[in-house]
């Protein structure tokens, strides 16, 4: 044996650490090596893969799931890379790996002082008042109810920079669709009319279409990058079902796949699905199916209910915020959502225009009953059983809302109810 084979290689440098949310690159620089750490757990469980960077392309030596913290798994790992026949100390470079990696891991965020001025004294949208900015949030209703529609109308609001439905993109950027139930061409068919019935020629930034197979929590550190690469403002998970891993236990589901949510570091959207006995026309879901957690994870929450009559060119939506943890709740509000095809039913554009809820008998009902009292009194002074039964509601809880709000109603020398005052606009 030769004494250059028996000759122990010096100890190496400490090296430069690149860490982006759980994932860790370490770049050993006077030995040309490089290791990359993901998908690392708090026991030393992770994907570590080593590299030998040239002045060429880099080229991976060796990439497994080890660990860390086990002597007989880094004893191993280091008898493989020895194989290369680099004069490099390996036992360092996995010193280092495991020390570095694991502080960062858990030294987590750093403090910040609560008592100084915010920079922000309102809540930030992406696009106002539907979607906070960096925050996840919800969009739940049964299937077949416009829920991917209204997804890929946010997209090309956010990647082209253009309003609608009255709401304000305050932020444009790119878009990462990730898809685990449709296909490319569903989307990109409807991204194309929706550009079109909103007279979109050009965006300034793009829509990225992934298709998912695997479970988002699992998929995260590869989502991370490509949301860092691409710089991404804005994540559409269609949806959080399919997302989801399958195992029975749906509350620790959640939690990992919120909890990836929320580490993308940007806006998000999920798209998700409500219990099959509540798909009941004009009644009120109990909220996404599944765990509570998604109710208590999700910063927003809008439900969507459907109206469309078999054979029509269009359909009828109400969006009904059910929930904000800052700021406030929306009224609900009707979109009528039009699809402009040819005579051999090639889909040429889709418009979305606002409507009165007191439009549709059917939605109407998601309207306040103070709203919904004053919707039928615009058309002239009722009686309180009147009411009732056009409401069909309880008397004394339609009386209850007419006294509450008196200077909106005033009762009449003949027992009948009408408004108090209107604009010409039809309001108060």
């Amino acid at each position: 044996m030769t004494k250059s084979q028996t000759e122990r290689p010096s100890p190496v440098k400490k090296p430069v650490m690149e860490a982006m949310l759980g994932q860790y690159r370490l770049t050993f620089a006077d030995v040309g090596v490089r290791v990359d750490v993901t998908r690392i757990n708090d026991d030393g469980e992770a994907e570590v893969y080593f590299w030998h960077v040239t002045g060429g392309q880099p080229v991976c030596l060796y990439g497994s799931r080890i660990g860390l913290l086990s002597p007989v798994s880094t004893d191993r790992v280091v008898k493989r890379l020895e194989r290369s026949g680099l004069p490099i100390d390996w036992d360092s470079v996995l010193n280092y790996t495991t020390i570095m990696s694991l502080q960062e891991l858990r030294r987590g965020a750093p403090l910040m002082e609560l008592d100084g001025e915010p920079q922000a004294k309102r809540v930030a949208y992406l696009i106002e008042p539907f979607l906070m900015m960096d925050e996840v949030s919800s969009l739940y209703a049964p299937g077949g109810s416009a829920k991917s529609t209204m997804a890929n109308l946010v997209a090309v609001m956010v990647s082209a920079g253009v309003d609608c439905l009255g709401w304000r993109t305050n932020r444009s950027g790119n878009v990462l669709y990730l898809d685990y139930e449709h296909s490319f061409a569903h989307h990109q068919r409807y991204v194309w009319a929706i550009k079109r019935g909103l007279g979109v020629q050009q965006s300034p930034h793009s829509i990225v279409y992934r298709h998912c197979d695997m479970p988002f929590a699992a998929e995260s550190p590869e989502i991370l990058r490509i949301v860092k690469d691409r710089d991404i403002v804005l994540v559409i998970i269609d949806s959080q079902m399919a997302a989801a891993a399958n195992t029975t236990d749906m509350t620790f589901n959640a939690s990992r796949f919120y909890s990836a949510a929320r580490g993308l570091g940007v806006t998000v959207l999920v798209i998700d699905h409500v219990a099959k006995t509540d798909w009941r026309t004009g009644e009120a879901a109990v909220g996404p199916i599944g765990s509570t957690v998604k109710w208590n994870a999700s910063r927003c929450q809008w439900e969507i209910q459907k109206t469309q009559e078999p054979g029509s060119d269009f359909l009828e939506i109400a969006l009904i915020h059910r929930k904000q943890n800052e700021g406030r709740i929306q009224k609900p509000i009707g979109v009528r959502i039009e699809y402009d095809t040819d005579i051999e039913d090639n889909l040429k554009a889709i418009r979305f225009k606002r409507f009165d809820l007191a439009e549709n008998a059917e939605l109407e009902r998601n309207k306040a009953l103070w709203e919904r009292i004053a919707d039928r009194l615009r058309y002239g002074p009722r009686t309180l059983a009147q009411l009732a039964e056009e409401l069909d509601k309880p008397k004394p809880s339609i009386k209850t809302e007419l006294y509450r709000r008196s200077d909106k109603y005033v009762r009449l020398p003949d027992d009948r109810w009408a408004l108090r005052y209107m604009t010409t606009e039809g309001e108060f």
